[in-house]
């Protein structure tokens, strides 16, 4: 409980600017927060940005991008998701929406 408490609360704090994600090098991921909504962005291999809502559809831990398995991973209960979303393997069981930029 207290694992999950530190990633509850401490993952919202310190989280870049979204006008940051530009930065990103292909296959790079990272989360941003845009006006207190934390947003999951990659840059695929051809150079376009994806994003996907940060805030993991089990019980709303923040996601972190997995640059070795190109995933976001939740660190609280270990769901995992494709860079674009879709569960992998739960406990989540809904996809990461997707976020227009």
């Amino acid at each position: 409980m207290a694992q999950y408490l530190k990633h509850y609360f401490g993952d919202r704090k310190n989280r870049s600017s979204f006008e940051e994600a530009d930065s990103l090098e292909n296959w790079q991921g990272s989360v941003f927060d845009r006006n207190g909504e934390k947003i999951a962005v990659y840059r695929d291999g051809e150079g376009q940005l994806h994003a996907v809502s940060a805030v993991c559809r089990h019980l709303k831990c923040i996601v972190g991008w997995n640059a070795s398995e190109h995933t976001w991973d939740c660190p609280c209960h270990g769901s995992r998701y494709q860079a674009d979303g879709k569960v992998i393997h739960g406990p989540a069981k809904k996809d990461l929406p997707a976020i227009t930029i």
